[in-house]
């Protein structure tokens, strides 16, 4: 009887660990967008494209990473917007396009607290505070985006 109790019990915490949620949802509501679509390139783990069709700006958008994943949302104007995926998060993405706002965790949370900081820095000053963000975030994915977007296609590279 007891060993019967013991497996019963071992069998019940089994299915509550693997029903947890591998999912990924990106939820928006996005001003201005132009188009009823948005373009989702993928850079991690592998380049692929995908759609998001939106409603009026507002979609939600789920996948099952089996691993972290980093994509962006290419808007008409061809800004981009990178989104880190992961297992189980949830990630809201609100705003123009312009002024984006991005509620998240982890790497998420860290891009929009830096981005932030950068958004009232003077135009001359700004490479000098993004050197600084750099420093200090050596191993962020972030440290990613702000290298490619301020210095990787830069003609002319601040000294």
């Amino acid at each position: 009887m007891k060993k019967a109790i013991y497996l019963v019990i071992i069998s019940i915490q089994t299915l509550i660990s693997c029903s947890k949620n591998t999912g990924f949802t990106l939820q928006g509501n996005i001003e201005g967008l132009k188009s009823d679509t948005l373009l989702v390139y993928y850079q991690l783990p592998e380049h692929k494209l995908d759609t998001i069709f939106t409603e009026n700006g507002k979609f939600n958008y789920t996948i099952n990473p089996d691993t972290f994943t980093i994509f962006s949302l290419v808007f008409d104007s061809l800004d981009t917007y990178p989104i880190y995926a992961d297992k189980g998060e949830m990630v809201e993405i609100s705003g123009r396009i312009d002024s984006l706002e991005v509620k998240g965790k982890g790497e998420n949370k860290k891009l929009q607290e830096i981005l932030a900081s950068l958004k009232d820095v003077r135009k001359d000053s700004l490479y000098i505070k993004v050197d600084s963000i750099l420093q200090k975030e050596t191993s962020s994915f972030t440290s990613i985006y702000l290298m490619e977007k301020y210095y990787a296609y830069d003609t002319l590279p601040n000294p």
